[in-house]
């Protein structure tokens, strides 16, 4: 089993043609820019979108802890109160409340994926493999790329890299390329905005180049942190629109 938060289906931009993309839930970094915070923790949680609530009154209802409560016809959420027993995600039509995390196995997670195989082989495309950091769950990873790869279906990985080696070298002949985030060069400002070093990040990254398999590096643009100025407001149209929830734990 793997704790999933996502599988997006017709995705154009995490590898070539048309890909269905997996997001497993957990991550061994807290990146200050996180356009996935849902994929943080590694157990299933509430998130809530104020945007998408429609003040209807039935979270506070079934509420235990008053977290979710209704004052003069407006929808009040109170994370600090939240037990995470997601009653209220269970009553909520308008979707303003949502479990995320939902406990997947291989074949789950195949009976998605095969549903577009004509579309991989028509268009060149796949499985790409994210997170969080998918590769703590190494096991299921390396399953799940076997029964792709049995399955004529292409497959990528987008990784961190701040997981052992062994497991690198246990996927790579699985996988046919790899998305490698490497957040920062500079170890003191990558502890400083990722809550981690990059020792182990950038030794496997060595490895990883030295093992002659395709694979993509990927740095996050982020003005003021990984460049050294701010980026014109001509060149920020160029990224897309960060994802925004409000995670109720930390």
């Amino acid at each position: 089993m793997a704790l999933i938060f996502d599988i997006e289906r017709f995705s154009a931009k995490d590898g070539p043609g048309i890909r269905t993309v997996v997001f497993f839930k957990g991550c061994n970094m807290r990146c200050v820019w996180c356009h996935n915070p849902e994929g943080i923790h590694t157990a299933p949680e509430l998130i809530f979108s104020a945007r998408s609530c429609i003040a209807c009154g039935r979270c506070a209802g079934v509420c235990p802890t008053g977290a979710n409560s209704m004052s003069g016809g407006l929808h009040r959420f109170e994370p600090e109160k939240c037990v995470q027993c997601l009653a209220c995600a269970g009553v909520c039509f308008a979707g303003a409340l949502k479990k995320v995390g939902t406990e997947m196995t291989v074949d789950d997670v195949m009976r998605e994926v095969e549903q577009d195989a004509l579309l991989y082989r028509k268009s060149g495309g796949g499985v790409t493999l994210t997170g969080g950091e998918a590769m703590l769950q190494a096991d299921f990873v390396r399953e799940l790329l076997r029964r792709c790869r049995d399955s004529g279906i292409s497959t990528a990985l987008e990784t961190n890299l701040n997981v052992p080696w062994e497991r690198y070298e246990q996927i790579l002949p699985l996988t046919d390329f790899l998305f490698v985030d490497v957040k920062h060069a500079d170890g003191e400002k990558h502890r400083e905005w990722t809550g981690v070093g990059n020792e182990r990040i950038l030794a496997n990254f060595h490895k990883l180049a030295a093992s002659g398999h395709a694979f993509a590096v990927r740095t996050p643009v982020i003005p003021g942190l990984t460049t050294p100025r701010p980026i014109s407001k001509r060149s920020q149209n160029w990224f897309p629109e960060r994802k925004t929830c409000a995670i109720t734990s930390f």
